[in-house]
């Protein structure tokens, strides 16, 4: 059987990590909960110690990781179109429900029957623009 030669622990509450065991000219700094792979006597001491405590199961890969950044990230992006979208549709909604009103105002005040037709079409008009808008 083979000899484990590490193990992956994490720091209750943050640590350092001398460059001296993990081979490395500086120091490292680790957040709390955040695994680090060390030689199993040093990881072994620290987890006596209640310094650390050993992560077991799988461990989770950088391409994993940003697969799920990525997918977080392009959910986010399109829930925020999705709102823009909605913001621009209710401006849009507002916007011909104003004109519907100012179309029936000048239909309300036209005098003669040819002012009144034209009134009555730009109603129309305004009327299926909006409905158009509401049913999208």
């Amino acid at each position: 059987m083979a000899v484990k030669k590490s193990m992956r622990i994490a720091f209750n509450h943050g640590g350092i990590i001398p460059g001296s065991v993990l081979k490395a000219k500086k120091d490292k700094s680790v957040a709390p909960h955040e695994e680090v792979t060390v030689p199993v006597a040093y990881g072994k001491h620290l987890c006596d110690d209640k310094f650390a405590y050993e992560v077991v199961g799988k461990k989770a890969s950088a391409e994993e990781a940003a697969a799920e950044k990525a997918a977080a990230e392009k959910a986010a992006a399109e829930k925020a179109a999705a709102e823009k979208a909605a913001a621009e549709k209710a401006e849009q909604i507002v916007a011909a429900q104003a004109n519907l009103v100012s179309a029936q105002e000048a239909l309300d005040g036209a005098e003669d029957q040819k002012a009144k037709d034209a009134a009555q079409e730009k109603v129309s008009e305004a009327q299926g623009a909006l409905n158009a808008l509401e049913d999208k």
